[in-house]
């Protein structure tokens, strides 16, 4: 690693350069280092070096974090040679956070949590069932597999396929943590991608840029969404490379990650048809189905209890009306779900803006009646 002050090289393991004594900081997913707030290759937030409390391993005599003197030993989590020759066959193929590079230690959530978290979601029924149902089972093969010392590796690959608006990447957001729960992953990080992030502009790239992406999400989850536009059709020579590429990590990294390939529901399914041998490499299909009139009538409400806002006498009525009018309306993926439900409750607090600011009254009270909604404020151009 090199300092980004002296450019002085240094023990990967340090928290401070010995020259120039500049604390290092890493990006939280590459693990390069860097200074400022952000990393510049991946725009992700930089954070101080890891390590125990005497990093400075180098050439320096006193640790510049305590000032105790410096000894040989290695960090936490270091295996010697010597170590590695003496470990097991099943002790060389387990990985755990020590082995990812860049990453910093994790909230525990537990699986009780994670499944919280999820279950508060609006709709979804089935959705949560299917999660629910996955992460209980790997739960009892991880026990089974420590009490009878049988070598399983789990391994799981999901398709999400749903609308827009569905709550396909609120989910993905969640999963981290239960699978960080069950123990199945040693970490929760996410890290989500698209086309751009995976296709290159000239052939030969796409490989590379694929297999950066998976290097960051050993150990936790690739998200990638809009899949489908990873490969357009059989004359797209760019994303025919990037999938082979993905299809390669699955296969040679089984277990040690987890890819969501997430997408709308005519498209997912032309993708998988143009792209039949990674179809396979998928364990679970996930379909995320359209709000109905009442869970987007819960989505805006959920909405306004966040902001603390009240409904004035036949707002409710005027309410579940629309959404009525709104799913009616409803045509393929131009259907926004719970976009739709954000975009006019944005739009329905614009109109309460317009209304409050036209009233002649004390300040106390413009500060009550903003927090109302009357039946005219609804908007209907959504």
């Amino acid at each position: 690693m090199q300092c980004p002050s002296c450019k002085e090289t240094i023990d990967d393991d340090s928290r401070y350069c010995d020259q120039c004594g500049e604390q290092i900081m890493v990006c939280s997913v590459c693990g390069r280092s860097g200074k400022g707030k952000r990393c510049i290759f991946d725009g992700k937030e930089l954070v101080p070096a890891a390590g125990g409390a005497c990093a400075n391993r180098s050439s320096a005599k006193f640790c510049k974090q305590c000032g105790t003197a410096i000894t040989n030993s290695k960090p936490a989590g270091h295996k010697s040679s010597t170590d590695i020759a003496c470990m097991s066959g099943e002790d060389t193929l387990t990985f755990s956070s020590e082995d990812i590079p860049g990453t910093t230690a994790d909230k525990m959530v537990t699986l009780d949590e994670a499944l919280k978290n999820l279950n508060m979601l609006g709709g979804l029924k089935s959705v949560k069932a299917q999660v629910t149902k996955i992460a209980k089972s790997l739960q009892f093969q991880l026990k089974f597999r420590n009490l009878t010392s049988e070598t399983i590796t789990l391994y799981k690959h999901f398709v999400f396929i749903g609308n827009p608006g569905t709550g396909k990447t609120t989910v993905a957001r969640i999963m981290p943590d239960i699978f960080k729960a069950i123990g199945m992953l040693p970490t929760n990080k996410l890290i989500e991608v698209e086309r751009g992030d995976l296709v290159a502009p000239y052939v030969g790239e796409s490989a590379k840029l694929v297999n950066e992406q998976c290097d960051k999400a050993m150990g936790g989850i690739l998200f990638i969404d809009g899949a489908y536009a990873l490969r357009y059709d059989g004359q797209d020579i760019l994303g025919q490379e990037a999938v082979y590429a993905l299809l390669k990590r699955m296969e040679d990294d089984w277990g040690k990650f987890v890819v969501i390939a997430s997408g709308y529901p005519k498209e997912m399914k032309e993708f998988l048809e143009y792209n039949f041998m990674i179809k396979n490499k998928f364990t679970d299909y996930f379909y995320f189905d359209d709000y109905n009139p009442d869970e987007m009538r819960e989505i805006f409400i959920g909405m306004c209890k966040k902001k603390k806002i009240e409904f004035a006498p036949g707002f409710d009525e005027a309410l579940q009306k629309r959404m009525e009018e709104i799913y009616a309306g409803r045509r393929d993926n131009q259907y926004g779900n719970a976009r739709t439900v954000r975009q006019l409750f944005d739009k329905t607090m614009e109109n309460i803006a317009l209304r409050v600011f036209a009233i002649q009254k004390p300040e106390e009270e413009l500060k009550r009646e903003v927090l109302i909604m009357r039946p005219e404020d609804l908007d209907m151009t959504v």
